[in-house]
């Protein structure tokens, strides 16, 4: 009777996925690197617009996503099973984040600017809960075999701290390359920009992405234009920079970005319809 009460017990108590009505995955201990993405919020306005609209006219932080390492010993990868939505003993609490709470707000707004606290949980169900803790490998990383789960306050803050040691906005500001909705630019241009200030972490060009929109607005000039809405950067285990090429694809999208053109609009807040 005492095994039968603690099978119920363990059965009810077990974590689940945000959103899903199956159980929660064991974490993969396969080698791991991060994608930080993040979002400018004019380029998704003009793109397709919604409430969105609302928004910040500077970059923000969509999401901070693990995902596998290619490595020597890298078995056949399983598309089907993403790192998203796994088993951990933290759930969300808003609590764990009051240190940084405003920054959170100003800094990783939900996408519709409002219910932030519900957003976020959605960001650790689906991808904090996947991650491994960067700050506990201490060891060569070819010798580590074992990955700590990351905590819920630790997971937010990472990604907060390498956003502000990316500085967008005031890199391509620096070399004259302003938000316009007149005028494109050529991607090499804002390229060269990236390079020449990611170089003092990393010296390949590889180490992010840029993400454009088409716009679909006919009221507006943007229609049909390229549109620069998001950039994601690539880390591997230890939070270093890395090409990200040394990711296994797992198509993780945001489901309104794609490849970027030769020549791309950086759109200003004005041209939001």
């Amino acid at each position: 009777m005492l095994l039968k009460i603690s099978l119920i017990i363990a059965i009810f108590s077990a974590p689940s996925c945000y959103g899903q009505q199956r159980s929660c995955r064991q974490l993969n201990q396969q080698r791991q690197g991060f994608r930080l993405i993040l979002r400018y919020p004019p380029g998704w306005c003009v793109a397709m617009p919604r409430d969105e609209c609302d928004g910040p006219a500077d970059w923000v932080v969509q999401g901070f996503w693990p995902t596998p390492l290619i490595t020597h010993s890298t078995t056949r990868y399983d598309h089907r099973y993403p790192l998203q939505f796994c088993c951990h003993k933290q759930q969300f609490n808003k609590k764990t984040l009051s240190s940084i709470i405003e920054s959170m707000k100003r800094y990783w707004p939900s996408e519709s600017y409002t219910n932030h606290y519900e957003y976020w949980k959605q960001q650790w169900d689906r991808y904090g809960a996947c991650s491994h803790d960067p700050t506990a490998i201490n060891r060569p990383l070819s010798s580590t075999i074992h990955y700590d789960q990351i905590d819920v306050a630790e997971y937010f803050a990472l990604a907060l701290d390498l956003f502000h040691r990316i500085r967008i906005r005031e890199w391509l500001d620096d070399n004259h390359l302003k938000p316009s909705n007149d005028h494109s630019i050529r991607t090499n241009k804002i390229r060269e920009t990236l390079n020449s200030h990611l170089n003092q972490m990393d010296q390949s060009s590889m180490v992010y992405e840029l993400r454009c929109a088409h716009s679909n607005v006919t009221a507006t000039k943007t229609k049909g234009r390229n549109i620069l809405n998001e950039i994601r950067f690539c880390f591997d285990d230890q939070l270093n920079l890395i090409d990200c090429a040394r990711f296994i694809d797992t198509d993780q999208h945001t489901g309104r970005t794609g490849q970027c053109d030769d020549n791309i609009y950086y759109v200003d807040k004005l041209g939001w319809p």
